[in-house]
């Protein structure tokens, strides 16, 4: 007897919740826009993971010229969104860029987040992020400048979905 993948998996899903317990509360999506409400205004913060191969291969590109590129145009380009900015916020987003350098090529991955007060310590918790991936020739590495415009550009839109713009 053959049964369907949906209830296959709903299938294990049951076994599972019985061999680990039930959870203890629903999840959602960190992807989820509805998270995005009402969520400004905000700090903007950048952090870079360079990998040093694409300065020794493409030379003159360092990791703190770099992470100045992506915050600036971070910052920038939500400014221009119109997001409201305070440096001074608890809530804050953050364009996250780790690089990798093989053969002539520039993989990276970019990631926005959304970081929230969380607990009396002043820790922050993610609450809400979306992360992409890709891949440029190092002649072309000038490409990867426009990231911080792409990690603004990607938040607008599940702000503005989120809070009805």
């Amino acid at each position: 007897m053959w049964i369907s993948l949906r209830a296959a998996l709903g299938l294990l899903g049951v076994v599972l919740v019985h061999l680990v317990g039930s959870p203890v509360a629903a999840q959602e999506p960190f992807g989820d826009p509805t998270r995005l409400e009402g969520s400004a205004p905000l700090a903007v913060r950048a952090y870079v993971d360079w990998d040093e191969l694409i300065t020794e291969t493409a030379g003159g590109a360092t990791e703190p010229q770099f992470h100045d590129a992506v915050a600036q145009t971070f910052e920038q380009a939500l400014s221009d969104f119109g997001v409201p900015l305070d440096s001074e916020a608890e809530r804050f987003l953050l364009c996250r860029v780790e690089t990798v350098y093989d053969s002539g090529m520039i993989t990276f991955a970019a990631r926005i987040e959304l970081h929230e007060p969380f607990g009396a310590d002043g820790a922050t918790a993610i609450t809400w992020h979306q992360t992409w991936i890709g891949t440029t020739p190092v002649q072309d590495m000038h490409r990867l400048y426009s990231i911080g415009e792409q990690c603004a550009a990607d938040f607008v839109e599940a702000w503005e979905a989120a809070n009805g713009r």
